[in-house]
């Protein structure tokens, strides 16, 4: 007598557990693949040690550096000295802003400049993906606080009211009371 060979039910079980295993890997592996990993390599970390507040004292800007930073906003200024590289990317992570990533916007001599616009906030943390001596937090720049114009309509209502008086007058009468006597006579 021949047995047909055919899996256990444990077997089974086991096989299809590789086989969703497999699937959601190579479902991840595609997904990466065709989102195009957008993920900054850290080439330099930021120099100075996190979090530091957009208040700090030890990092305002003078007034001619800040001249123009916009009202509610916060300019973050970072740059990285002893570079070779003409241009590059600097990611930034901040607690309420969460991440953002920029291209620089100046190079001059051996340093790449870039600024970082959010609203009050901490920064945590930032890199580039250029080489460098330091990348270093330059100064921040607090705009001036925004400003709220209330504009209220006031209108003017009239109202004429005119009062009526009335003049009650109470006479009053007297009525008298006459008792006649009369008088009877005897004789």
């Amino acid at each position: 007598m021949e047995v047909p060979i055919s899996p256990t039910p444990r077997r089974r079980v086991r096989l299809f557990g590789w086989a969703a295993i497999t699937s959601v890997v190579v479902l991840i592996l595609l997904i990466g693949a065709t989102t195009g990993a957008s993920a900054l390599a850290a080439v330099t970390s930021l120099h100075q040690a996190t979090p530091i507040a957009y208040n700090n004292p030890s990092y305002q800007g003078g007034a001619d550096e800040c001249a123009g930073t916009a009202p509610g906003t916060v300019d973050w200024h970072f740059v990285l000295v002893q570079t070779t590289a003409s241009s590059g990317m600097l990611q930034a992570t901040f607690a309420t802003a969460g991440t953002i990533t920029v291209s620089s916007d100046k190079h001059a001599g051996g340093t790449l400049h870039w600024d970082v616009i959010t609203g009050p906030d901490t920064l945590e943390g930032a890199f580039t993906d250029q080489a460098g001596k330091l990348l270093n937090l330059s100064h921040i720049c607090v705009g001036p606080p925004v400003s709220t114009t209330s504009s209220s309509t006031s209108s003017t209502s009239s109202s004429t009211s005119s009062t009526s008086s009335s003049t009650s007058s109470t006479s009053s009468s007297t009525s008298s009371t006459s008792i006649s006597s009369s008088s009877t006579s005897s004789t």
